[in-house]
């Protein structure tokens, strides 16, 4: 019987400090979780569910022929049931934080952050997963599905660093979730002076003003909802359709910048305190934000020919237009684009948009395990990206994806595939392979079979 420690002999020396067998049964005790010695214990298991994960979330019977383990379907299930949550939890926590010591140098000597500040993007996504009950009730399925024709979907929230591509924090919830609800959670992650950046959704008063609370800074796109202040000459009473006075705007102009194209606007404002509490705060914890904060506003042109906005608007905490120039901030956001291409690498090329468990606990393991080796990936990538002297942008993900897969010693680590250097490159957001033209199943399987039987028989 081959040892289940020589066949993933490649993922253990290639990150014995991440997937240790001592470090994962050392997680396993703190949890006081016991186990009987058997062959599928918890290392053995979450080694065995990682080369799973990196092998396209391959079938269990496919991954007796990699391992070369004989274990039954049933055994491996159980021993993945077993193993409580808080576990992947902690692996994930425990990987970022060894890249992050190997990684990235001391703060203000690394040429990756912004003006001496970290920086780390917020996004949200979903992923399917089979149609069951305790799912379908969890989760719940997209709008415009008949109940038994769609499958439940979860909604997910990422922490990524911007400068490496780890995944820091996942958040898993029912797919009717705001971005927004969550987003205080991932704080934690960060520390005082870090920048968090993200998409309008994350555009709030309430937001912003947790952020700077916490000494943190904000860069996103102003919400579509805001109106950007213009110079007002006089006063101006607004009046809607039934007469009565709209509430002014609570985006106030105090200090206008000087322009420069392509940058069009650059202005400082108070933005007021909402008179409506958001959903996802404690009113005791709103009543504690200040009254007004200071924003500044930026909007830019974007000129690159297939970019779809032509006019994009931030709203950002760093105020000093010496320290922090516009064009600067504009660069900046311009790369929170690189969150879309690790969610693609995730969901496509490692296929994580149709997961395959059947239970909510079993739905939360699999999207950490993916997670974990999504950021062993990402660590092969940096670490090539060093000994080749290239940024880690050009490394290939799925060079290293197939390396870290394949049964290599960490002697025989070669030079993976670098990308051509093609910035601002854009494709058409559209495939060409046509699909196979089948109707879509509008009502449950079930009925369409005892009405196609009926139909038979009549014939």
């Amino acid at each position: 019987m081959a040892s289940i420690n020589a066949s993933l002999a490649k993922v253990k020396l290639d990150h014995k400090h991440l997937l240790d067998t001592n470090v994962i049964l050392r997680f396993a005790l703190a949890l006081h979780h016991l186990w009987r010695q058997r062959q599928l214990g918890p290392a053995q298991t979450i080694q065995l569910f990682i080369l799973q994960i990196l092998h396209g979330n391959a079938a269990i019977n496919a991954l007796r022929r990699l391992t070369d383990i004989p274990f039954t379907d049933s055994a491996y299930v159980q021993a993945r049931q077993r193993l409580p949550v808080q576990i992947f939890r902690d692996l994930l926590k425990w990987i970022c934080a060894q890249a992050s010591a190997k990684m990235i140098t001391k703060r203000g000597d690394d040429p990756q952050l912004f003006h001496g500040h970290r920086v780390y993007m917020l996004d949200g996504s979903s992923a399917s997963m089979p149609d069951t009950a305790p799912l379908m009730k969890f989760f719940g399925q997209p709008t415009g599905q008949e109940p038994g024709c769609g499958f439940p979907a979860a909604h997910l929230l990422y922490l990524i660093d911007l400068a490496t591509g780890m995944i820091l924090d996942m958040i898993i919830s029912p797919l009717f979730t705001h971005d927004l609800r969550h987003a205080p959670d991932t704080h934690q992650k960060l520390g005082a002076g870090d920048l968090l950046m993200g998409d309008r959704a994350f555009s709030s008063f309430a937001h912003i003003a947790v952020i700077l609370g916490k000494n943190m800074h904000f860069l996103s796109r102003l919400h579509q909802r805001m109106d950007v202040p213009r110079p007002v000459y006089r006063t101006v009473v607004r009046r809607g359709s039934d007469g009565k006075k709209i509430r002014p705007p609570t985006l106030r102009r105090t200090q206008t910048f000087t322009r420069s194209s392509p940058i069009l606007d650059d202005l400082l404002t108070q933005w007021s305190k909402p008179v409506e509490r958001p959903v996802w705060l404690a009113e005791a914890d709103y009543a504690r934000l200040p009254e007004r904060i200071a924003v500044r506003i930026l909007a830019y042109r974007v000129e690159t020919p297939g970019f779809r906005t032509k006019v994009i608007t931030l709203v950002t905490t760093l105020t000093d237009p010496v320290k922090y120039p516009a064009k600067e901030l504009a660069a900046l956001y311009q790369r929170r684009w690189e969150i879309e291409g690790h969610l693609r690498e995730l969901k496509t090329t490692m296929k994580m948009d149709v997961l395959r468990t059947k239970t909510v606990d079993g739905i939360t393991k699999e999207l950490l395990v993916y997670a974990m080796a999504y950021n062993l990936v990402r660590l092969k990538m940096l670490e090539a990206a060093r000994r080749q002297r290239v940024a880690v942008e050009r490394v290939s993900f799925v060079d290293a994806l197939r390396w870290l897969a394949e049964n290599h010693s960490a002697e025989e680590f070669a030079n993976l595939i670098l990308n051509p250097d093609r910035p601002g490159r854009v494709q058409p957001r559209a495939v060409k392979r046509r699909p196979k033209n089948y109707k879509l199943l509008t009502e449950p399987r079930q009925n369409w079979i005892k009405r196609a039987m009926k139909q038979r028989a009549a014939a």
